[in-house]
């Protein structure tokens, strides 16, 4: 099963915040390629882009193909290529773009003010000596069509790089000549090992997750890059989870295990058409990426013959076929901009000599090409809704307006855009930052290629109503949480409507197909995600990594600041009721009241943050400590005997005032409580309160005593974590806590950034992987159009895993009670009466007119919720006179308010059920009960709410 969808947050390498790269444009992109990576694109070499598709080539004779489908496949290649090193912020691009009147930036002019970019309006000939001018030794060149020999050379001959993309149809490949350094197989960055030495080269460590052959270095705490003197060992043996050996010679004790990679440098394997005499010639001996689904060599020698000589049928011979070859070259062309981005980096493992790929393969056992043969009917897709217009819902939108037939489009998002979306969400620039996306990116649309779309500022669960669902064909889902891709798959089968959904994680990818009736549905099955989540207590008072440490900080910051302050606001407003109530009748008392109780004031505001800010540092730093100190001891031992501190349990020291963390703890606690209170942050703040910390010491607890003065006559507010927002205050304050943390329990501190990652739950972007992801999903719109086969995908960039699969057919269920089975598509309709609403007695009626009067049902459920039993409810005579639409939602709100009151569930409010009350149909789980106690499912029951006019 392919994973539908990739939330897992990975803990990747982070980059510091020089610019452009380590700028707020790229943090996404910094948190996938690391520091050194980022580093790397910011000063790279000079990438040469050439299109050279369906022009004559080097030997002087015109291409055979030379339809407007071919063309425009290999301009909508050169194009994403281009689009995706600019948005990266590459250093300088020269582009070689012989159409006329045509650029690659193509018609949504992309650009970015971190780029050069030079157009040269022709493609060099063999008359011209050099053909053309490298700038550097280690120059990158992209040549798209005809194979270019003599660029190759010059490139290889100064040890730059080439490479090669040709298309035919759905069939392309990609062939490399590259010599380059992988430093990263794939850039994920595996998490230290804390072990201890039990003797000569064996270690121990809890769940080491290291293998047979593994590079490894130790590290001491404070060491994050580098390992003994450099040293790397190797794994010799894998005793157990938790133990291994190493040798040439065993390191220090009670240090930190990391797995390393070798540099592994590309061997020399001649050229881009000795490569290609190799697979032509049935040889293995060269490294194969292979995209098809039939996979083998064979096919692979069958799409490098009909791409690289011609072979095959036409490339395109009609206007459909047109879309899925653009669709193909607007693909190669994003993994050819991940493969220089690979090259320019050294992270991530380059494509070895050959990537070949065809979207439209023939079925197993056929040898025959499939592209005018479909395996169902093709459907009239008039109106596509994008859910999401986000860094797919660009590539989605931008794909679609393409299309040769484009349908219109609907598409919400409530998001505003940042500056952090620009090197990947490619509608939108600088200017357009704080408009919301959907609107910004259906204008753009609208104004480049006159796509007609319309656009929602919408939330898909709450505020989408059945009018829109019903009025579109496909749903194209490119959202980055479960709720609502859970809601989409819903509300399709509800109306029967295809569903493509897309999703990333840095390098990694996937789509997922959905067809009514044919294949499994998104939400019939959940993949496990790698999260168990950590354990209360670990947070709290035993935290053993970094990440414990930033979500203590976050916890610290939503208890006092978030949570705090409606405490603060209900203590007050108890203690003013107290006092007045016991001692006075004059309302102008209130407003003392407040000053006594609250906090903030006036001109001396600061000196009370200060004391507040103190406060918070005795209260949440110092006394924890010194308690868990006390408690636990030294020497102290735990219910087996064994030393209570060692291993993962680390002793804890306490974090006197008067450090650096003191500092900035203080300024983030100072600027979370100006917004509290509703005071801002003034000039020359900052120098006065780095005056009164030098000043403090601990006796600057006792200012506390000044608060009661100084207090206002309002209520605080409540606020809002905001991690995108440096002046607030709120990361400076989680980060300075979880770094304070970190000291205390001698734990490495993360990086601002990386701490901003783990806080907000960023998850690491690139725009190649959603270039892909996005192409991959317009794709398979143009596929439901042509009635072709349908393929999921799961793409791993940074390991060239290309995996395409036919989606699974949905599973027909038997019934004792419904002939022929059921899918989970279909649905057993209960209309409602044609005046008032369907009571619960009703739908039991219609239900047992369905299964039989001799069979039970057992149980009504919506959700996960049980709202009716039989054997409790059945009888209930004033049960089934209550309109069903009520009695359900009156059932499930109390279970709902009962878990919330038992700390099971948040609870409370329509909103926790928004998917069953979408609307004026309900969809609820029933279970029957035959006579002999034998029990199953109905299909999904749909209950009308009321009956709708014939005007509706």
């Amino acid at each position: 099963m392919l994973l539908k969808f990739l939330i897992v947050l990975q803990i990747l390498v982070a980059v510091s915040s020089s610019a452009p790269i380590g700028s707020e444009r790229y943090t996404r992109q910094a948190l996938t390629f690391g520091k050194q990576g980022s580093e790397a694109i910011a000063k790279s070499p000079t990438i040469h882009i050439f299109n050279n598709g369906g022009i004559e080539n080097e030997k002087g004779d015109e291409n055979e193909e030379t339809s407007l489908a071919y063309n425009m496949a290999y301009n909508r290649a050169a194009d994403e290529c281009f689009k995706c090193l600019v948005l990266s912020g590459v250093r300088r691009i020269k582009c070689y773009n012989p159409t006329k009147g045509s650029t690659m930036r193509g018609p949504f002019n992309v650009h970015n003010p971190d780029v050069e970019v030079v157009d040269v309006s022709s493609f060099p000939s063999t008359s011209t000596s050099p053909p053309f001018c490298l700038e550097s030794d280690s120059d990158i060149a992209v040549v798209f069509g005809s194979h270019s020999p003599s660029i190759e050379s010059l490139v290889r001959s100064q040890s730059g790089s080439y490479l090669h993309v040709g298309l035919k149809g759905s069939k392309s490949c990609l062939t490399t000549s590259v010599d380059c350094v992988t430093t990263d197989g794939d850039g994920v960055k595996v998490k230290d090992v804390h072990v201890e030495n039990v003797e000569g080269g064996v270690f121990r460590g809890d769940n080491h997750g290291l293998g047979l052959g593994d590079k490894v270095a130790f590290l001491d705490d404070s060491d994050d890059d580098g390992g003994v003197a450099g040293e790397k060992f190797e794994v010799v043996k894998v005793l157990s989870r938790d133990s291994f050996e190493v040798s040439p010679a065993p390191p220090p004790n009670g240090l930190k295990v990391r797995r390393v990679k070798d540099s592994v440098r590309r061997k020399d394997d001649g050229s881009v058409e000795d490569v290609w005499k190799r697979v032509l010639g049935g040889s293995g001996g060269v490294g194969v990426v292979e995209g098809d689904v039939m996979g083998g060599m064979g096919e692979t020698k069958n799409i490098v013959r009909d791409v690289v000589m011609g072979g095959g049928e036409d490339a395109a011979s009609s206007a459909r076929d047109e879309d899925l070859e653009a669709m193909t070259g607007m693909y190669m062309g994003a993994v050819a901009g991940g493969e220089v981005l690979k090259i320019i980096t050294g992270v991530f493992t380059t494509i070895e000599r050959v990537m070949a790929v065809d979207f439209n393969p023939p079925p197993r056992g056929n040898k025959k090409s499939t592209i005018k043969t479909t395996s169902c009917a093709p459907k009239d897709v008039k109106k596509v809704f994008v859910v999401g217009a986000g860094a797919i819902g660009c590539e989605v939108l931008k794909s679609i307006s393409l299309l040769s037939s484009p349908p219109s489009v609907i598409v919400t998002d409530l998001d505003k855009i940042e500056r952090s979306n620009l090197s990947r969400q490619m509608l939108f620039g600088d200017a357009d930052i704080g408009g919301f996306k959907s609107e910004v990116a259906a204008r753009k649309v609208r104004e480049s290629t006159g796509l007609e779309v319309e656009a929602l500022t919408k939330n898909i669960i709450t505020d989408v109503g059945p009018e829109v669902w019903a009025s579109v064909d496909v749903v194209m889902s490119c959202l980055d949480n479960r709720e609502a891709r859970l809601h989409c798959a819903r509300m399709c089968a509800k109306h029967g409507k295809v569903m493509i959904d897309m999703g990333t994680l840095g390098a990694k990818g996937n789509t997922f197909v959905s067809l009514p009736g044919e294949t499994e549905r998104w939400d019939s099955s959940e993949d496990g995600g790698d999260d168990e989540g950590v354990p209360v207590c670990t947070v709290k008072q035993f935290p053993n990594e970094p990440e414990h440490c930033v979500m203590w900080g976050k916890e610290v910051f939503e208890e006092v600041f978030v949570r705090g302050g409606k405490k603060v606001e209900e203590a007050v407003e108890e203690k003013v009721e107290e006092e007045v109530e016991g001692g006075g009748e004059e309302r102008k008392r209130i407003g003392e009241l407040y000053k006594k109780y609250g906090l903030g004031g006036r001109e001396e505001d600061l000196e009370v943050a200060f004391a507040f800010a103190m406060e918070l540092y005795e209260q949440y730093i110092v006394n924890p400590t010194a308690n868990l100190l006390e408690q636990y001891p030294e020497d102290h031992k735990d219910e087996d005997g064994f030393d209570f501190w060692g291993g993962k349990r680390r002793r804890p020291k306490v974090v006197g005032w008067g450090g650096e963390e003191g500092l900035g703890w203080c300024k983030g606690a100072v600027k979370c409580w100006g917004e509290v209170w509703g005071r801002v942050w003034e000039e020359g703040w900052e120098e006065k309160l780095e005056n009164m910390y030098k000043g403090a010491g601990w006796g600057g607890v006792g200012l506390v005593g000044k608060i009661s003065p100084l207090l206002p006559t309002k209520i605080p507010n409540k606020l809002t974590f905001e991690k995108d927002d440096p002046t607030n205050g709120h990361m400076e304050f989680i980060h300075c806590a979880s770094k304070t943390r970190s000291v205390s329990y001698g734990i490495k501190a993360l990086s601002p950034l990386e701490t901003r990652k783990v806080a907000g739950n960023i998850i690491p972007a690139m725009i190649t992987t959603t270039s892909v992801v996005g192409t991959l999903g317009v794709m398979e719109l143009a596929k439901v159009s042509l009635g072709l086969r349908a393929l999921n995908a799961f793409v791993n960039l940074a390991v060239n895993t290309y995996c395409y699969a036919r989606p699974t057919n949905c599973e027909r269920r038997e019934s004792r009670w419904i002939e022929g089975g059921f899918t989970e598509w279909d649905a057993v309709d209960i209309r409602a009466p044609k005046k008032g609403e369907i009571k619960v007695g009703g739908v039991i009626k219609k239900l047992k007119k369905l299964v039989g009067d001799d069979v039970e049902i057992g149980s009504i459920s919506v959700g996960d919720v049980v709202v009716y039993v039989g054997f409790l409810n059945g009888e209930d005579e004033e049960i089934m006179k209550t309109p069903f639409w009520e009695y359900v939602t009156d059932a499930y709100m109390e279970t709902i308010e009962e878990e919330r009151e038992e700390g099971r569930g948040e609870g409370g409010g329509i909103e926790d059920v928004p998917d069953f009350y979408a609307d004026d149909t309900m969809d609820v789980t029933v279970v029957c009960e035959g006579e002999e106690g034998e029990i199953d499912e109905l299909p999904v029951v749909r209950v009308e709410r009321r009956r709708k006019s014939k005007e509706e």
